[in-house]
């Protein structure tokens, strides 16, 4: 992270003189590349004013202060002004004309002519991406209380009864539904047959035909692959499940957001749907496993400190999403696209499985898996901590952990198939 010194090399004479007057210091630079120097150094050399000038702020600047501490010093620029506010633009001449700092719009306006904040570009795994962030020496000294201060609400409510009247709970019947399917396709039945057979499945042929393309069952012209199809087939259910967790959570190819039918792209619509199943799955996880959640609270609380969830590079003018069933364009991820990811995210097999009653880490989640059907004693499945959600009139989830073995039998699907028996 930039010390800060190094970010105020941008900044004119102008803006130092602005800064060293909030902080109320005695500042006289011959020049600008000087000024950068003294003004740091005068800052930074008196850790009980900054003490000061943090708890004389107003709560909104240091609750902003706080989300960044949270995130090591830095939040992606667009949510961070998102909920904290804009910062105007203006050019020296207006500035000083104006004198914007005298009456900040915003907390993030008010920090950034304090020079608690700064902006750049860092480098991230999906490219370069603009960030708000703290200078990294003026961090280190900021006080303690500004560190401990909740950095946000929680990040759902609790549902109101009326939102649990039903319970739906999770279940492994997606290992049904995966071998009906598989001999619909080997058998050659046309879509409208399909369709009228799947009408009560909660997962569309389309989106389990992708899964099942991802977990290597069948082929990308939708014929099914004889050795790994027998394999699955004869599996125990315990263990089919898990081959389509892995490749639900896995897959670079296997992409939500595009297999809603009613949702249009214009423009060149990019996502990494790896990326933002394993950002749903984070978000969850820090709910209490206890308590029965309401979904629409959920999605609300996450598009606040989290408005770029489904666009990690703040892109949001190359892409646009158009609902067709109503004609609208859904320019950024504040409607049902983020609904449908975290909706899918809690029905996918992915979260039906069994725990011990502990938090995990998404590298422990997805971590592979070899256990016997109803061998309590193995490891890792029989001490994974997994998730088991259920989704309640598309209004309410509950977090819970299941120590169940997955489904009521471990016998394999292929008796279904080959007995003639309806799954």
């Amino acid at each position: 992270m930039p010390t800060l010194f190094q970010s105020l090399q941008n900044q004119d004479l102008g803006q130092l003189l602005i800064i060293a007057e909030m902080w109320d210091l005695n500042f006289q630079a011959p020049d600008v590349r000087q000024g950068r120097k003294e003004l740091a150094e005068l800052i930074l050399r008196n850790k009980s004013l900054i003490v000061e000038v943090v708890e004389d702020l107003p709560v909104e600047a240091q609750q902003a202060l706080s989300s960044l501490l949270a995130e090591n010093g830095m939040l992606s620029w667009h949510p961070f002004t998102q909920q904290f506010g804009e910062i105007r633009e203006m050019g020296p001449g207006r500035r000083d004309r104006e004198k914007p700092y005298l009456e900040p719009v915003s907390a993030a306006e008010r920090l950034w002519y304090f020079g608690f904040i700064a902006r750049a570009f860092f480098d991230t795994p999906s490219g370069p991406q603009e960030f708000a962030y703290i200078p990294d020496d003026l961090r280190t000294l900021l006080p303690d209380f500004i560190r401990t201060a909740s950095p946000a609400t929680p990040l759902s409510r609790p549902a109101a009864p009326a939102e649990r009247t039903h319970t739906f709970p999770a279940s492994d019947h997606i290992l049904d539904h995966a071998t009906t399917l598989l001999a619909a396709l080997r058998m050659g039945i046309t879509s409208k047959q399909l369709d009228h057979l799947s009408q009560n499945w909660p997962m569309d042929p389309q989106t389990l035909t992708s899964l099942l393309q991802a977990a290597g069952l069948i082929s990308d012209e939708n014929s099914p692959l004889a050795g790994p199809v027998r394999a699955f087939l004869e599996a125990p259910r315990a263990q089919a499940l898990a081959q389509l967790v892995t490749a639900w959570l896995e897959s670079d190819k296997h992409d939500d957001l595009r297999l809603i039918p009613h949702l249009q792209a214009e423009g060149e619509w990019y996502n990494d749907p790896k990326q933002l199943r394993r950002a749903a799955l984070e978000l969850i996880r820090s709910l209490d496993t206890k308590t029965w959640w309401s979904l629409p609270a959920l999605i609300t609380s996450i598009q606040n400190p989290k408005p770029n969830f489904l666009r990690p590079n703040s892109d949001y003018d190359s892409w646009y999403l158009k609902d067709k069933r109503h004609s609208r364009t859904r320019r950024d991820q504040k409607h049902l696209s983020l609904l449908k990811l975290v909706s899918f995210s809690v029905q996918q097999p992915a979260t039906t499985c069994r725990g011990q009653g502990r938090s995990i880490s998404y590298d422990e989640f997805t971590r592979p898996y070899h256990c016997a059907p109803h061998d309590t004693t193995c490891s890792p499945l029989s001490d994974r901590p997994f998730l088991r959600m259920g989704l309640h009139q598309t209004r309410c989830i509950h977090l819970y952990l299941d120590p169940k073995v997955p489904g009521e039998g471990q016998e394999s699907r292929a008796k279904n198939k080959t007995s003639g028996q309806s799954p």
